[in-house]
């Protein structure tokens, strides 16, 4: 996949870590532990800045493209939480 410079100037001129204050909206962020494209310590920091707005559900032994079955629970998941209306775990459980 090519990217452009200008996503790197982006990314340079614009530190998510840093601009947390202006998060409102309310994040449910799925991220799996083996993920060695998006580093889940960066996730972590992210949702650790912003844990009023920012939740994060670790995705045990799933790397950046989540398999289909994975897809399945982690729908699953949210569709349950929605209807409870809260999250209560920190880690998606295998069932």
């Amino acid at each position: 996949m090519k990217v452009l410079y200008k996503f790197y100037e982006d990314l340079t001129k614009n530190d998510i870590l840093k601009r947390n204050k202006e998060l409102k909206q309310k994040m449910l962020i799925f991220h799996g532990t083996d993920d060695d494209t998006a580093l889940i310590g960066d996730t972590e920091k992210f949702t650790n800045l912003n844990n009023k707005v920012a939740k994060l559900i670790k995705v045990p032994r799933e790397n950046h493209r989540m398999k289909i079955e994975n897809l399945k629970k982690i729908m699953g998941y949210v569709i349950k939480s929605i209807k409870e209306k809260e999250i209560k775990k920190e880690i998606l459980e295998e069932r």
